[in-house]
C-alpha cells in the first residue's frame, strides 16, 4: 500500500510536498524530471501549465485544441467539444491563408463587401425565423445584427472623410475645366469675361456636377444622358432563346 505524501511544512501552505524535502515547488522543493529517452520538447512547445499537487506546473502536453492535458480537466465533454471546434476554425484559417488569393482593396471597399455580405446573412436568417422559433437561430441572428451596426458605425467617418475628398477633388475638376474652358474661348475670339459666355460655361459646368443631367446634342438630336443610362426608346432587343 502506498503511503500519502505529505503536505509541505511551511505553516498555511495546501500543496503537497516533493518527496523526501518536506517543502512543496512553491518554498523551495525541487522536483526531479523523469528521465527522457525519446526526443527532447521543442522549446516553444505548450505545455499543461496547471498546478500539481506539490505546487510546481505541470509539464505535460494538453489536448490538441486546448489549453490543459487530460488530466487537469482536458478529458471534460465540454472541453473537448470545444477543443475539437477550435481545431476546425484553425484549419479552416490555415486552408484560407494558404489557398487565399492576395488583393487590392480599400479599406472603404472592404467595408462594403463585408456590409453586403452581414446584411445578406441577416437578409437570410431573418427569413429563416419566420418559419421555425429556434433560439440557437436566433442568437446568430443577433449577433449577425451586432455585427451589421459595428461597420456601419466604422464605415460612417470613413464615408464622411471620402465625401469631403471627392468634394475637393470636384471644386479641382471644376476649376481646372473652367481654366481651360477660358483659354479655348480667348482663342476662338469670345471674351471669356461677359455675361453671356459666363452664364453658358456655369450651366454647362453645374451639368457636369450633376450626374442625372443631360448635355443637349450639338448635333440637334436628343439629350446625351451624362451617367451612360440608356433610355426606354434605346434599350437593345432582349435575346431570343433558340
Amino acid at each position: 500500500m502506498a503511503h500519502p505524501i505529505p503536505d509541505c511544512s511551511v505553516e498555511g501552505c495546501r500543496f503537497r510536498e516533493v518527496p523526501r524535502q518536506g517543502v512543496c515547488v512553491e518554498h523551495g522543493g525541487v522536483k526531479e524530471e523523469p528521465p527522457r529517452y525519446g526526443p527532447a520538447p521543442l522549446d516553444h512547445m505548450r505545455l499543461c501549465g496547471a498546478r500539481r499537487r506539490d505546487g510546481g506546473l505541470c509539464r505535460q502536453p494538453p489536448i490538441r485544441g486546448a489549453a490543459t492535458c487530460r488530466l487537469h480537466g482536458g478529458s471534460a465533454p465540454q472541453v473537448r467539444r470545444r477543443a475539437a471546434e477550435r481545431v476546425v476554425e484553425a484549419r479552416a484559417v490555415a486552408l484560407a491563408r494558404q489557398y487565399g488569393v492576395p488583393r487590392d482593396v480599400s479599406p472603404i471597399q472592404a467595408l462594403t463587401e463585408e456590409l453586403a455580405r452581414t446584411q445578406g446573412h441577416v437578409d437570410w436568417l431573418a427569413a429563416q425565423l419566420d418559419h421555425r422559433n429556434d433560439p440557437q437561430w436566433l442568437g446568430v441572428y443577433q449577433a449577425e445584427r451586432a455585427h451589421l451596426a459595428k461597420l456601419a458605425q466604422a464605415m460612417a467617418p470613413l464615408m464622411e472623410k471620402a465625401e469631403q475628398q471627392r468634394a475637393v477633388l470636384s471644386e479641382r475638376i471644376i476649376d481646372q475645366l473652367e481654366l481651360a474652358l477660358t483659354g479655348i474661348l480667348g482663342e476662338l475670339g469670345h471674351d471669356p469675361s461677359s455675361d453671356a459666355v459666363r452664364a453658358v460655361v456655369a450651366r454647362h459646368l453645374r451639368t457636369v456636377l450633376d450626374p442625372t443631367a443631360t448635355l443637349p446634342d450639338p448635333r440637334g438630336g436628343e439629350p446625351v444622358p451624362l451617367d451612360g443610362e440608356v433610355h426606354d426608346d434605346q434599350r437593345r432587343p432582349e435575346p431570343v432563346a433558340f
